[in-house]
C-alpha cells in the first residue's frame, strides 16, 4: 500500500451536466447542485449534491434536509451519456429514500392486550452505497433464473 500520494484526475468541465443539472427538475422537495468541494478525508472535486427536504422518521412534523453527494466521473460525456448518468444518480437517491421511507414506518406489536407501536429508522452509514446492494442482489436474481431456466 503506498501512503502519502495522491490520486489525480482531470477531464474537460462538464459544462452539459452542468447544464443539465441546473435544468433537472424530480419531486417538490428535490434540489440539484454542482459544486467542486471538499467531500473530507483528503478527497477534493466537482461534486453533484442531490438535496432533498423531507420529514423526520421520529418526528413527522419536523422537517429534516438528506444530503446525496455524488463524486462526477472525470470524462468527457457527450450530453446523452451525461444525461445517463444524472438519472442514474437520481434513481439511487430515490430507491435509497424509497428504503428509507419503508424500512422505518410503525412497526405493530402486541403486549398485554395494549396497542404498542414502536418507531424505528434505519442506519445509513455515510460510506455505504445502496445501489452496490441493489446491484448484487439483482446479479443474484439473474444467476438464479438462469439456473431454474436451465
Amino acid at each position: 500500500m503506498v501512503t502519502g500520494m495522491v490520486m489525480e484526475q482531470r477531464a474537460p468541465y462538464p459544462v452539459i451536466l452542468e447544464k443539465l443539472v441546473w435544468a433537472c427538475k424530480y419531486r417538490p422537495g428535490w434540489e440539484f447542485v454542482l459544486n467542486h468541494e471538499d467531500r473530507g478525508q483528503g478527497s477534493i472535486g466537482l461534486t453533484l449534491n442531490i438535496i432533498i427536504k423531507c420529514q423526520d422518521t421520529y418526528h413527522p412534523e419536523t422537517p429534516i434536509f438528506i444530503r446525496h453527494s455524488h463524486i462526477v466521473p472525470a470524462a468527457a460525456y457527450d450530453e446523452r451519456s451525461w444525461r445517463r448518468w444524472l438519472f442514474e444518480r437520481i434513481l439511487e437517491v430515490a430507491c435509497a429514500l424509497m428504503r428509507r421511507i419503508m424500512v422505518p414506518g410503525m412497526i405493530h406489536t402486541s403486549f398485554s392486550r395494549k396497542e404498542h407501536y414502536k418507531r424505528s429508522a434505519p442506519v445509513i452509514s455515510a460510506c455505504s452505497a445502496p445501489v452496490m446492494i441493489l446491484r448484487r442482489k439483482a446479479r443474484a436474481l439473474d444467476q438464479e433464473a438462469k439456473a431454474h431456466s436451465t
